[in-house]
């Protein structure tokens, strides 16, 4: 295996949080938000109801049977747009991920689910084959779910990411949490200031024209 294959191993098998922690959170979220705009979780009439729907989509996702890499190939053609390095590249993390994961699954004394051990980067590489499993799904919230969790992997969760996306994938909630709040604060001031400034701008502006109203 070459360094940088054995980087992604490193990455995968290191990669915080795990997605079973991940969907708590977003489920969490999703509570709070149905509860503060006084709507449904995921469209679910109850707590219970949205637990389902987010269990659903974490079982698919431990009950996925991953193709070889060489079926995985013929499943997903390259791309147009996509250079022959990044094709080679795609195949071998996949190969990596293929890999890693059935050696939890083989493990000699307990199988370990992927939701418990791998996080949002091995999560991005079977996304795909995870939607078409549960395509035909009828409920209206593991629909939900399903968008939700694609909304929050195609921004990647970084910094730059919506709000709900950093706090589903960040390693520690608390500090994600308490940086938000912070930062919330500080962008009350920036208002406060910014309305502060405009109204002295207007009191100047009424002032000099009642000045030239006395000449």
């Amino acid at each position: 295996m070459t360094d940088a294959l054995e980087a992604w191993l490193d990455e995968l098998t290191h990669d915080l949080p795990t997605i079973s922690d991940a969907f708590k959170t977003l489920l969490a979220h999703e509570l709070a938000q149905a509860h503060i705009e006084q709507r449904m979780a995921f469209g679910s009439a109850d707590v219970a109801g949205a637990l389902a729907a987010v269990r659903a989509v974490l079982s698919a996702i431990n009950a996925l049977k991953l193709p070889s890499p060489v079926e995985y190939g013929m499943q997903f053609p390259q791309a147009d747009a996509q250079s022959g390095f990044d094709r080679m590249d795609q195949i071998a993390k996949y190969r990596v991920a293929y890999a890693l994961a059935k050696s939890l699954q083989g493990s000699a004394t307990k199988p370990v689910l992927p939701s418990k051990a791998l996080g949002r980067k091995y999560l991005t590489i079977v996304w795909p084959m995870v939607k078409s499993s549960i395509a035909s799904e009828a409920d209206p919230a593991v629909k939900l779910v399903v968008a939700a969790v694609e909304a929050s992997l195609s921004d990647g969760g970084s910094t730059q990411s919506p709000p709900a996306s950093q706090l589903v994938w960040s390693a520690d909630v608390d500090a994600t949490l308490a940086q938000r709040h912070a930062q919330r604060k500080v962008d009350a001031a920036t208002r406060q200031a910014e309305a502060e400034a405009e109204a002295r701008a207007v009191v100047q502006a009424a002032l000099q024209q009642g000045a030239g109203d006395f000449n």
